[in-house]
């Protein structure tokens, strides 16, 4: 798992590696953004899950991974479940990237594009929730919809 080269297209990893290669795997899979990972469904130790899904991160790396990857715990799996049992609990963890965040210039260009208008504003309004809002092109629901942009 450590040596073994990974795809050089967009791949999903579905594993239950031995809970001791936990953050090895990570690294490889998470810490390179040169790496076409489209996301992973893993089985790993509780303990592993816990911190790769906290609110606060424990370290820089777990950080990092958690601004680029959506990182959520789909179940707890008891001991029970495996054959033969391990001595700890686990967890089903579901990893995904997160979208590509949209700048104002990008978001511009696109609509130059798509040959729509733009919003009246290209400056979101300080009252507006919206993480799009004064971005996106007139008809347009979201800018991360263009294809041009991924």
């Amino acid at each position: 798992m450590r040596t073994m080269p990974l795809p050089r297209r967009d791949f999903l990893v579905v594993a239950n590696p031995p809970f001791s290669l936990t953050t090895a795997l990570c690294r490889r899979l998470l810490g390179d953004p040169a790496v076409p990972f489209v996301g992973a469904e893993l089985t790993v130790q509780w303990g592993a899950a816990r911190w790769l899904t906290a609110q606060r991160p424990r370290d820089a790396e777990a950080a990092w991974w958690g601004a680029r990857y959506q990182i959520h715990m789909a179940r707890a799996l008891s001991p029970a479940e495996f054959v033969p049992p391990p001595r700890v609990h686990a967890a089903w963890l579901s990893v995904r990237p997160r979208p590509v965040p949209v700048s104002p210039r990008a978001a511009s260009a696109a609509c130059r594009r798509s040959s729509l208008r733009p919003t009246a504003s290209l400056r979101p309004e300080p009252t507006s929730r919206s993480p799009t809002a004064g971005y996106c092109c007139s008809g347009l629901a979201s800018i991360r919809r263009l294809p041009s942009l991924r």
